[in-house]
């Protein structure tokens, strides 16, 4: 089997099993905001570092992938920023103006004065994947994480930098269409 077929998404699991892995993730991280206490340490290494530590792995193989078919700087950046930006500003608003004020009301907390400034000044400066702002007018409170509407969202950032990463050291080993190799001349999978 070759590398390219065995990134093939049609050929492969690889998407079902990072599927999995996230759900591992999001189940895995769900027990703290619920106030439940993680298991012993071996159980939290695998199932809690292992989901997380998989699906980083296998999401790493996938984006070398992406830059081996079309290893063009611009196209490969115009996928990454279309892949994560217009849902993460999405998820901006909806938190802003629809998640934080529900969760207010459902609180029976007196609505924040500086609530409409607060929430535009969340989506603002947080808007370039940087999260710097993780609360908006001092909500959500009586919660385990107090100030946190979104906890998750930080790891865009390091996602993408790791984007950057594949680039940079693709460019930095003249990597381009002209210097591209064949499928056929590349190694086989087994041998790798």
């Amino acid at each position: 089997m070759t590398l390219e077929n065995a990134f093939n998404p049609k050929l492969n699991a690889l998407n079902a099993v990072r599927l999995l892995l996230a759900v591992s993730v999001i189940v895995w991280h769900s027990l703290p905001l619920t106030g439940t206490p993680h298991p012993a340490p071996a159980i939290t290494q695998l199932l809690g570092e292992g989901g997380v530590d998989g699906f980083f792995a296998i999401s790493g193989f996938l984006i070398v992938s992406s830059w081996m078919r079309r290893p063009r700087w611009w196209p490969y950046l115009q996928a990454r920023f279309l892949r994560i930006l217009p849902a993460f500003w999405v998820c901006l608003i909806v938190t802003a103006v629809v998640i934080a004020p529900i969760g207010i009301l459902l609180s029976r907390q007196a609505f924040p004065h500086t609530y409409v400034t607060d929430a535009a000044t969340y989506v603002v400066k947080n808007a370039g994947l940087r999260i710097t702002e993780f609360g908006i007018a001092g909500t959500p409170t009586n919660v385990p994480y107090p100030g946190v509407w979104n906890g998750s969202l930080w790891t865009l950032w390091w996602e993408f930098l790791c984007y950057l990463a594949v680039l940079a050291h693709s460019a930095s080993h003249g990597s381009s269409n002209s210097g591209r190799r064949s499928p056929q001349s590349l190694p086989d999978a087994s041998q790798v």
